[in-house]
């Protein structure tokens, strides 16, 4: 049992962050290859589940589990009332592939033993750090060393599997900027990747495979070049966030002395873009920012016309779709933040499941967590990054590594 998990969680860790490069690479067929690994691990589960029921041994749902088995069946009983099932199944492929990913990994790792899943969070982190470093090299290579002519064959044709009617970009520009996106299928998915292995990187259980303080040190600057070539500004933001807290801790100061500092430099950078002529243009002002504001309280609009049930597939992948496929024009209103797009989409039933297991999950996990936890939250908001698979993917299954290792001391887990 194991071995398979081991297999399965390396395999994942391993592949997420050259999704947009497998994606262009490989034949069609291989578009959905994550959603292919995900259904063999369900058809693992269930497999162990039955056994378990068989010699009589139950497993009670954990708190995190209840809210998102509920999300799931209510995003189900939408998906079967809705005229257009095509539309209803788009949609809640997006919307509900974290919350089945969470449900999924959280049931394994507490019915696999406490200490195989401590080391699987180990594998699942070093898998993961080692990838997101080649992806970065790639991005790099891609840059920097000719490999835009070498992939540019590879890139030009291919439709992305998140948004429909458009092929993955290899090559991104604002302002005269070139943002790097490594295998990545664009900048803003690299981005929170790259920022995910950041906050692993972080983490001490790291240092138990004998990597040096050295190896990490190299690893951060390599990561923070990334984020900063990405060119995504909430990824800037987090990242400056997490060294500062890491900083914190390492020194043994006081959290709430960490924190006061931290919301002050907050306040103070926030004050210097908006002064600074030059970094308004470049970051404030940037092309689509204004979306960030506008597009959730139009989302917010469209909910409120049915705010119990919400209209499933009336925006984002699944309105582009059914736009694409009825208009031959893929143009539809993308929320830009989380919340507002699972109220539109979901009714306010669905958004207070997803609220309610947010706020779970901060009563489940260890305070160690909380700082990678509100980042990750942070990071989901900026953008409808639920649309996003490979981030949702990544995201929840460390949600449930978090929520399953609960709140005994770290000493138990890293020493």
């Amino acid at each position: 049992m194991k071995r398979v998990e081991t297999i399965l969680l390396i395999l994942i860790a391993a592949l997420i962050p050259f999704h947009g490069f497998i994606t262009v690479a490989l034949p069609d067929a291989f578009r959905f290859w994550k959603e292919a690994l995900l259904g063999i691990k369900l058809l693992f589960l269930l497999g162990i589940e039955i056994h378990r029921w068989t010699q009589g041994k139950t497993l009670r749902l954990s708190n995190g589990e209840s809210w998102m088995i509920c999300f799931l069946i209510w995003l189900a009983a939408l998906v079967a009332l809705h005229p257009d099932t095509m539309t209803a199944v788009v949609a809640a492929r997006y919307l509900g592939m974290g919350a089945l990913v969470f449900f999924m990994f959280s049931r394994l790792f507490r019915i696999l033993e406490f200490t195989d899943r401590k080391e699987l969070f180990r594998t699942f982190s070093i898998t993961f750090l080692i990838s997101c470093a080649l992806s970065v090299l790639m991005g790099i290579w891609a840059k920097f060393f000719g490999g835009f002519e070498v992939l540019s064959s590879l890139y030009s044709t291919t439709i992305s599997s998140w948004v429909p009617g458009q092929a993955i970009p290899l090559y991104h520009e604002v302002g005269g900027f070139i943002r790097m996106q490594g295998g990545s299928s664009g900048p803003i998915e690299f981005a929170y990747l790259i920022l995910m292995g950041f906050f692993l990187l972080l983490l001490p259980h790291v240092s138990r495979y004998k990597w040096g303080m050295g190896v990490r040190v190299i690893l951060g600057i390599l990561f923070l070049f990334a984020l900063f070539q990405s060119a995504s500004r909430i990824a800037y933001g987090l990242a400056i966030l997490g060294t500062l807290f890491a900083l914190g801790q390492a020194l043994r100061l006081p959290r709430k002395f960490v924190l006061m500092g931290i919301i002050s430099l907050v306040l103070v950078g926030a004050g210097f873009l908006v002064g600074n002529k030059e970094l308004n243009t470049k970051l404030v002002q940037r092309v689509g920012t204004s979306q960030h504001f506008t597009a959730p309280v139009e989302a917010l609009q469209v909910g409120l016309s049915s705010p119990l049930t919400g209209h499933l597939g009336a925006i984002g992948p699944a309105a582009r779709s059914k736009n694409l496929r009825e208009n031959n024009d893929d143009r539809a209103l993308i929320a830009e933040n989380v919340f507002a797009d699972v109220f539109a989409q979901t009714g306010i039933v669905g958004l207070i499941l997803l609220a309610g297991f947010f706020v779970s999950l901060c009563f489940i996990s260890s305070s160690f967590f909380y700082p990678a936890i509100v980042a990750m939250l942070v990071a989901i908001n900026s953008a409808t990054l639920f649309d996003m698979v490979p981030i949702s993917i990544s995201f929840f299954i460390l949600f449930a590594f978090f929520s399953t290792m609960g709140k005994m001391t770290m000493k138990k887990y890293f020493v």
